[in-house]
């Protein structure tokens, strides 16, 4: 008969890994079976993809794609569009530390340990989210023609996949050689 735990770890006031250990009730031993996610890196790595996922963003549709962008908006999305004096700042800083934190726990459980592999599964992470929430909003909304949809798509994969690799560069600083 087995029973299976949960454990969280704490190393210098740090939360640590979690992991779960299958214990034997016989009381024979315990076996450590699988880290689930390392919680510092998880949070390091939310944290700092928020902040580039901001500032990217900034960069891709708040200069480099705004007039782009507002020539394939419908004069009903015009209408709505708040004024760069009244935008939200607490819900688009919190948008994207979502957003970061989401592709951090993706790359976290998949164990992604590197640029390359990060950028890969960032960019399949913003391509599906991308899509959805474009495919979404055109459905219910009349905010944007098709053209508008396609290059929005485009820039959240790329946006993605340069969060994605920050993110799986972090996850594998201090990684082991074997590891």
């Amino acid at each position: 008969m087995f029973l299976l735990l949960f454990e969280k770890t704490v190393c210098g006031g740090l939360v640590g890994n979690f992991r779960y250990i299958l214990f034997n009730l016989t009381g024979i031993n315990f076996t450590k079976i699988k880290t689930i996610m390392n919680t510092n890196k998880f949070l390091v790595g939310g944290i700092v993809g928020g902040i580039a996922n901001f500032l990217l963003g900034w960069v891709v549709w708040g200069m480099l794609l705004m007039s782009f962008m507002k020539d394939h908006t419908t004069a009903a999305g015009k209408a709505v569009m708040r004024a760069d004096d009244d935008m939200v700042w607490w819900a688009l800083i919190i948008g994207n530390l979502a957003l970061g934190f989401l592709l951090s726990y993706v790359l976290n459980k998949s164990g992604v340990k590197s640029a390359g592999s990060g950028a890969a599964t960032g960019a399949a992470v913003g391509l599906f989210v991308g899509i959805a929430i474009d495919l979404f909003n055109y459905a219910m909304m009349d905010m944007s023609d098709t053209t508008a949809i396609v290059v929005d798509v485009l820039a959240g994969v790329v946006v993605s996949a340069i969060v994605g690799a920050i993110i799986g560069w972090l996850n594998g600083r201090g990684a082991s050689a074997a590891g």
